[in-house]
C-alpha cells in the first residue's frame, strides 16, 4: 500500500527545513528560519505538540517527529529571560512581546498556556516597511493623512494587515514631513528610522504601563502625529478624540469588521454621560475609516488586500453628530463622495483574477457580487 502523499503546502514548508530533525536546542531557530523563507505569517509551537505554520491563511501542522520535548528550553534561544521566567513561574499566564532574532529578523510573540502546557505564537514581522503604493490601497488615503490634525482609523480582524498599513502610513509621513511622530504599540513591530520626521516608538509593558498612560504623557511631549496601536478601552478612546481635537493627527486601530462598525464601536465604548460629547468630537475630527482584510490569492502565491474606505465627508459627520449611525451604511454606497465599499473591492479583485469568486462570495457574507 502506497503511503499517502504529503499535501503540497506541507511539502513547501518541509523544503525549508533540515532533512533530519535538529537537536531540541536547535529546533526553534530552524523553524523560525523556515517561517521567514517560506513566507509564513505565523509559527506556533507548544509543549508536546507538533509545530504549526500559517501560510497564505492556511494552517500547516508539521509531522509528529517535530514535536518539541521542552518548550521553555527551546524558547531560551529567542525570548528574554525575564519574560520567559514570568510565564514559566506562572506570574503571568500570557505575555505579548517583540523579539529580534539575529540573521532572521523581528517577530511579534505571544506566550500562553493551553490545557496546562506552555505555547508560543511567533508572528513574522517583515524586515522592510513596504511603500504605501505596494499595498494595493487607493492613494487618496495619503491625501487624507496629509492633514495636520484629525482622526484616521485602520480597522480589521486579527491578521488583516493593519500593522503593515499603519507602518506604511507612518513611513510616508516620516519621509514627507518634518514632524514629530509618536507611536504607542503593543508590541513594537516595525522599526522606523528618522527621515524628515523624528519618530519616537514606545512599547506597552516595557516603556509604559498602557495605551492611556502613554497617550496622556505623550500629549505633553509635543508630538505632531500620534499612532495608537489599539483603541481598546473607554479612557483611551476618549483621550484619543481629545488628542485629535487639540491639533494632533491621530492614527488608530480597532478590531472591527467594517468602517461603519468602527464608528459604532468607538461611541458605544464611551460612558453614557460622554456619548453626546463623543459624537460631537468624532463628527468634527474624523478624517476617514479604512477597513481591510487579507484574502488568499487565486494563484496560491500569498495574500491580497481587500478594503472598505469611508471618508469623513460632511454627510458622514452630520450623521455621526446627530446619532444616525444606522444611516452610515447607505451613505457608504455613495461613490460620488469617494467612499469605497468592500463589495466593490472584492468585485475588482475577482475581475482582475486575483481571488477566486468563491473566496469573494464568502468575504462578502454570501450576499452575492
Amino acid at each position: 500500500m502506497k503511503p499517502t502523499p504529503l499535501p503540497k503546502i506541507l511539502r513547501r514548508v518541509l523544503q525549508h527545513l533540515p532533512d533530519e530533525v535538529p537537536l531540541p536546542n536547535e529546533m526553534l531557530p530552524a523553524l523560525l528560519g523556515a517561517a521567514v523563507r517560506v513566507g509564513a505569517s505565523d509559527l506556533e509551537v507548544a509543549d508536546g505538540a507538533p509545530p504549526m505554520f500559517k501560510l497564505n491563511g492556511e494552517v500547516v501542522p508539521l509531522p509528529e517527529e517535530w514535536t518539541m520535548p521542552n518548550l521553555f528550553d527551546a524558547l531560551r534561544e529567542a525570548i528574554p529571560p525575564d519574560a520567559l521566567k514570568e510565564v514559566a513561574d506562572r506570574q503571568v499566564l500570557d505575555r505579548d512581546l517583540s523579539v529580534a532574532v539575529p540573521q532572521l529578523g523581528r517577530f511579534r510573540v505571544n506566550l500562553y498556556y493551553r490545557m496546562g502546557a506552555p505555547a508560543a505564537v511567533f508572528r513574522v514581522v517583515p524586515g522592510r516597511i513596504p511603500a504605501f503604493e505596494e499595498l494595493g490601497l487607493p492613494t487618496e488615503i495619503l491625501r487624507m493623512v496629509d492633514a495636520r490634525s484629525g482622526l484616521f482609523l485602520v480597522t480589521g480582524a486579527t491578521a488583516s494587515g493593519k500593522s503593515t498599513t499603519l507602518a506604511a502610513l507612518i513611513d510616508y509621513i516620516n519621509t514627507r514631513y518634518a514632524r514629530k511622530i509618536l507611536t504607542i504599540e503593543d508590541p513594537i513591530e516595525h522599526l522606523h528610522k528618522n527621515k524628515r520626521g523624528y519618530v519616537v516608538q514606545r512599547e506597552v509593558g516595557s516603556d509604559t504601563r498602557g495605551f492611556y498612560e502613554a497617550l496622556r504623557s505623550g500629549m505633553r511631549q509635543a508630538p505632531d502625529v500620534i499612532m495608537v496601536g489599539e483603541l481598546r478601552d473607554p479612557e483611551t478612546i476618549a483621550l484619543t478624540l481629545t488628542a485629535a481635537e487639540t491639533g494632533h493627527l491621530v492614527l488608530g486601530t480597532l478590531h472591527t469588521s467594517g468602517a461603519v462598525g468602527a464608528v459604532s464601536r468607538i461611541l458605544d465604548a464611551l460612558p453614557e454621560g460622554l456619548q453626546a460629547q463623543g459624537r460631537a468630537q468624532l463628527s468634527e475630527q474624523l478624517i476617514g475609516v479604512l477597513s481591510q482584510r487579507l484574502l488568499p490569492r487565486k494563484d496560491g502565491n500569498g495574500l491580497v488586500l481587500a478594503f472598505e474606505l469611508m471618508r469623513g465627508t460632511t454627510a458622514v459627520r452630520s450623521k455621526i453628530r446627530e446619532g444616525h449611525l444606522h444611516q452610515l451604511a447607505a451613505e457608504l454606497e455613495n461613490k460620488a463622495e469617494g467612499h469605497r465599499t468592500m463589495r466593490e473591492s472584492l468585485e475588482n479583485l475577482t475581475v482582475q483574477g486575483l481571488i477566486d469568486e468563491g473566496v469573494a462570495q464568502i468575504a462578502a457574507g454570501h450576499r452575492g457580487l
